[in-house]
């Protein structure tokens, strides 16, 4: 990525996204709904403080470019929930999501409905039910290809997986887990 002075605004177009340098980029995203829809790529490595808010309802293209995201203790991932339309891609994930017993938990979405794309998890994730390294609990529209979950999922509930904790429906496709997997009931997989 070249950062010109008009480039490194963007305008949130396929051909001219809007690149993110740091947490109040990210935190930008989910100021509205027009906000929402547009397209972001990363820039550099960036840090999520404990006080970042997951995004809820990314209607929009989101690329991570193969920077890191550093995950310092979020109660969630990027985004709390992704619409049918998002398409999120080329993320790496680093550090520790703590959502103690909130349900649908993951580095990347608690809730996805849209795509998500060529995705590492390198984050080590403490949750209840419906946790894993990529999305916690899959909707219909989803699906999830070549992504990788190398963090520790613990979660006090059931439904927990390396990469999606629960598919509803959608399609996973060219995924591997090596993380470690530990939860508190059934449906507890790679």
């Amino acid at each position: 990525v070249t950062f010109l002075a008009s480039a490194s605004t963007g305008d949130g177009t396929p051909e001219n996204p809007i690149i993110i340098m740091d947490q109040a980029g990210m935190e930008a995203i989910g100021a509205s709904d027009a906000s929402k829809a547009l397209s972001y790529k990363l820039g550099k490595n960036i840090i999520l403080s404990s006080t970042y808010a997951s995004i809820s309802g990314f209607s929009g293209t989101f690329d991570g470019n193969g920077n890191a995201i550093y995950l310092n203790g979020t109660a969630n991932g990027l985004f709390a929930d992704t619409k049918s339309t998002a398409t999120v891609k080329n993320v790496v994930t680093y550090g520790t999501v703590n959502g103690g017993t909130n349900q649908k938990v993951a580095a990347i979405a608690g809730t996805n409905n849209g795509k998500i794309i060529n995705c590492v998890n390198n984050a080590n994730i403490v949750a209840g039910a419906y946790a894993a390294g990529i999305v916690g609990y899959s909707l219909r529209s989803s699906s999830l290809s070549y992504c990788e979950n190398y963090g520790t999922i613990d979660s006090s509930g059931s439904r927990v997986g390396g990469i999606v904790g629960y598919i509803l429906a959608g399609e996973v496709a060219t995924c591997s887990n090596a993380g470690y997997i530990e939860g508190d009931g059934n449906g507890v997989a790679g």
